[in-house]
């Protein structure tokens, strides 16, 4: 493999990492390489047909191996997407914390309101981290406003 072929390996490995840490799905993560493998060749004046197949499942599996092997296992989640009926990923601590704060049937309704809110530019591979987010800001909103409550009385 010529030293340009390797330096396109390890951009894309650095991509793809960057992509898993943020929960991507695999199936995104094998459509991103099929897609901006030739660009990235191309960008690096890489000719071959043969570089733009080189060993796709080794460059996914190596990737989403090391981020797996340091992240926690996520639970995933059904909601409504629009007419999309679709599973996000969440980190079992916070949706622990989320139930324990609102009770099970009350967590699953807020998860679904947060469903209603997914903006239509967020891609497929962000949305598990978008969820994430709106459940830190929203524990950390509901617990400010126990606090002030409590404050007050």
């Amino acid at each position: 493999m010529s030293e340009r072929e390797l330096l396109l390996e390890r951009l894309l490995g650095h991509a793809l990492r960057a992509m898993a840490r943020t929960n991507a799905d695999p199936e995104y993560l094998a459509a991103f390489v099929d897609e901006y493998r030739p660009i990235f060749a191309r960008e690096l004046g890489i000719h071959t047909a043969t570089s733009s197949h080189s060993d796709l499942k080794a460059v996914v599996k190596e990737a989403l191996g090391e981020v797996l092997s340091v992240r926690q296992v996520r639970r995933r989640v059904a909601v409504q997407i629009g007419t999309l009926r679709t599973t996000v990923s969440i980190d079992p601590a916070r949706l622990a914390r989320l139930e324990q704060r609102l009770g099970a049937s009350a967590a699953r309704e807020q998860l679904q309101a947060f469903a209603a809110a997914v903006p239509n530019t967020l891609d497929r591979g962000q949305r598990s981290g978008w969820f994430d987010r709106q459940i830190d800001a929203f524990l950390t909103l509901s617990a400010q406003d126990s606090e002030s409550h409590q404050a007050r009385h």
